[in-house]
């Protein structure tokens, strides 16, 4: 029989090589023949802790909630135990269980920052402001000047439709922690959203000058692009696409869940959704060019399958360089010229999601987009409407390409196909610009700009739920989701974000 120490280095290695299912099927058999191991009670809690949005999502979720319950019966006052209990019951959407978790760590000693945060969440979650608000004081008179505890309290009047204190928490964080990011990038995305952006961008600049870092890389750090939103902002042409913005802001919980705000937009109604006619069911999609994906990115694509086969969606199929220029060849050749002189494999990508939706009901994902535990309630209703939908980001009102439904004679997919066809990319530049204007998200925007500025009727904007809104008028309906409830974040750490496979390294 195998040692415990081999087994627990073997399934370490998994986890370091993305291979998320088969560390869980070598955690849960070494438990099986170890079952009193600290170490593997121990690797339980850690993989539940650093990964617990994966399991979940892989449906391992009550095979966790066993091994965590097996650990703590026999360690029952770890606080890593009853952290990663508390945080493993909260994805699985048992707050009060979190809660009870949260009051035993308290026993165990002093709570840090991070735990305190938690308590306030896990009470919102409950519906108790009050208790929440009480918490949050006493974490804002123990931490003041911590960044979480800071940006929490921003949320938490977030999530009461309390920008203005909101933004002064934003200016609170700024000030105590001035070397960090997250304040400046929250007080101008509080400011974009009161319709402030001259002040959005003069904050931006006062970051730019006490970190001395040059314009672009201020602007990639920050997560925003003020030019664009300048522009959107002071255009009338776009008031709905603003109002559709706001209407689409979501809290975000950090473990997964996303709740509303109760901020009521004028003119944006929330309304009930209708049955819709029988629509046929789009083909999930991805693109790497390379053939096979690395095992991480592998490990996000299996467990978006989970959820879309449990919507009765078919798995993602996967296009390599060689699949998707034989598609198109066959279903989309005016396509062909710009796949076969792109400049790198992300441009290619462009192109094929771009072709694919002219001519075929698709669900486009990026390959490196992980979903989050609200991804499946968003995506049932972005597919009840019958619609086409589009990913808008949280912190500006711009689109992006990492996710679309697509659907046939949709008007935005058409005009989008119409301006890209035949382009030759050996005459244009290889720049960021060429990437964001020819496929990328910038002609998204002005597609959407052009529909908005040559449409003769009102534009309707309806909430259909959380971070999910419809954009109707007599000619054409579209759905938008917020990025933060179609997906989780983005994970940072996967491998080919280090290598010129990335096209920012490559090309920006």
């Amino acid at each position: 029989m195998l040692k415990a120490k081999v087994l627990r280095r073997g399934v370490q290695q998994q986890l370091k090589a993305g291979a998320l299912e088969a560390a869980a099927d070598g955690l849960t058999a070494a438990l099986g023949l170890y079952p009193g191991n600290g170490r593997l009670l121990q690797l339980a809690g850690d993989l539940v802790r650093r990964r617990r949005g994966p399991l979940v999502a892989l449906g391992r979720g009550e095979q966790a909630q066993a091994w965590l319950g097996q650990a703590l019966h026999r360690r029952p006052a770890d606080p890593v135990l009853l952290r990663a209990a508390r945080d493993l019951w909260r994805a699985m959407g048992d707050g009060e269980a979190a809660l009870r978790f949260c009051q035993r760590l308290a026993r165990c000693g002093p709570l840090m920052a991070h735990d305190r945060c938690q308590q306030v969440e896990l009470w919102l979650l409950a519906g108790k402001p009050r208790r929440a608000q009480w918490c949050m004081a006493g974490a804002l008179r123990r931490f003041p000047a911590d960044k979480e505890v800071l940006t929490l309290a921003s949320d938490v009047c977030r999530l009461r439709g309390q920008r203005r204190r909101s933004l002064a928490y934003a200016r609170l964080l700024v000030q105590r922690q001035p070397l960090s990011w997250r304040g400046y990038a929250r007080g101008a995305e509080e400011l974009l959203l009161l319709a402030r952006p001259a002040e959005a961008r003069q904050l931006i600049e006062q970051a730019r000058e006490r970190m001395a870092l040059p314009e672009l890389a201020v602007r990639r750090a920050a997560g925003m692009r003020l030019d664009v939103s300048e522009r959107y902002l002071s255009n009338a042409r776009t008031t709905r696409l603003i109002q559709a913005w706001q209407a689409c802001q979501v809290w975000h919980d950090p473990f997964g869940c996303r709740l509303p705000l109760p901020m009521r937009v004028p003119g944006v109604p929330a309304i009930s959704l209708l049955p819709p006619a029988p629509q046929a069911s789009p083909q999930p999609i991805h693109y790497w060019s390379q053939g096979q994906p690395p095992a991480d990115v592998q490990a996000l694509s299996a467990a978006w399958n989970i959820l879309l086969t449990g919507l009765g969606l078919d798995p993602i199929q996967c296009f390599d360089r060689s699949s998707a220029l034989a598609w198109i060849s066959e279903w989309a050749p005016d396509f062909q010229l710009p796949f076969e002189t792109a400049f790198h494999v992300a441009v290619e990508a462009d192109v094929f999601r771009l072709a694919y939706a002219s001519q075929r009901d698709c669900l486009y994902l990026d390959a490196d987009l992980a979903p989050g535990l609200s991804s499946a309630s968003a995506l049932k209703v972005l597919l009840h409407t019958g619609h086409s939908a589009l990913f808008i980001r949280s912190e500006r009102p711009t689109l992006s390409n990492c996710f679309f439904l697509a659907r046939q004679g949709c008007p935005f997919f058409a005009l989008a196909a119409r301006s890209g066809v035949r382009l030759d990319f050996r005459r244009l530049r290889r720049h960021v610009n060429t990437v964001m204007n020819t496929f990328g998200p910038d002609k998204y925007n002005y597609c959407l700009r052009h529909l908005f500025s040559t449409n003769p009727d009102p534009v309707q904007v309806a909430r259909l739920s959380p971070g999910v809104v419809q954009l109707r008028t007599t000619r054409f309906s579209l759905g938008l989701v917020n990025d933060q409830v179609i997906s989780a974040r983005e994970p940072a750490d996967l491998a080919y974000k280090q290598t010129d496979q990335h096209w920012i390294r490559a090309i920006g």
